[in-house]
């Protein structure tokens, strides 16, 4: 593969790479169990964000291929961030399954990641999201803020993280903004899905307290056993379930998923 970007240019027939594209295409099997394993979950083929990144690699192998190509992402409702961050743990499984050629995939593909990232963001979605976070604070108060506890409002609904403390943002070691959007589900060990989407019915259900245990997975891969107690909110319609985390366990082994 020769350096340089293959992505494309607005009139301009951009450079083929078709030896990596066909790489890409022949891996994409192994690259998901690496995106799997970093995630800590199993794959589910039917996740928005699954969809997003079927969508971006159609783009990135047209692309390198010399095919004029441009995202497609019409009809595709997913949380930009999410879909972000699959797409970025696509391009580092294709690094390392790469090995001493890492480098040159990573210079290849990295432009179209980010081309990809932009259209995402310039979504009706996106920008739609983007204003309403500016007003997902009111669920949390200032003394929340500064509780050493992990806190999350969590959308009955769809198990989105409407709001996070300083404390949850550390516990997941990730950025309370990029919190904000994503599904709790997310960082989830595997296997406790179901308990928790149940936790979450009985909330919107009406039970107005909850108490269960899950296990989460931080950023770093690290897992953590928490207690979890919930209080139902309901705000214009919508059911929330305000979460305080209690670790009942130092941080795991990381991998030890």
């Amino acid at each position: 593969v020769k350096p340089g970007s293959p992505a494309a240019v607005d009139g301009q027939k951009p450079r083929s790479f078709p030896a990596l594209a066909a790489w890409l295409y022949g891996k994409r099997h192994a690259l998901e169990r690496r995106i799997a394993d970093e995630l800590g979950q199993p794959i589910d083929p039917g996740a928005l964000e699954f969809e997003a990144l079927r969508r971006f690699r159609s783009f990135a192998i047209a692309s390198l291929r010399g095919v004029p190509a441009a995202p497609a992402l019409d009809g595709l409702r997913v949380v930009p961030q999410e879909a972000e961050s699959w797409i970025d743990a696509w391009l580092r499984a294709a690094v390392a399954e790469a090995g001493r050629g890492g480098d040159t995939v990573a210079r290849n593909l990295t432009p179209l990641v980010e081309r990809f990232k932009g259209a995402l963001r310039a979504t009706p979605r996106a920008r739609a999201s983007a204003g309403r976070r500016r007003g997902r604070r009111r669920f949390v108060s200032a003394a929340i803020d500064r509780v050493s506890l992990a806190f999350f409002a969590i959308d009955c609904d769809d198990g989105a993280i409407l709001d996070a403390n300083p404390a949850a943002s550390l516990l997941l070691g990730e950025a309370r903004d990029a919190l904000l959007g994503s599904s709790f589900s997310r960082w989830l060990a595997v296997g406790e899905l179901d308990e928790m989407e149940a936790e979450l019915d009985a909330v919107a259900e009406g039970e107005e307290q909850r108490r269960f245990r899950c296990t989460v997975v931080g950023t770093d891969r690290r897992r953590v056993q928490l207690d979890v107690h919930v209080t139902r909110y309901v705000r214009r319609g919508r059911v929330v379930a305000l979460a305080v985390a209690y670790p009942t366990s130092p941080a795991l082994e990381r991998g030890a998923l």
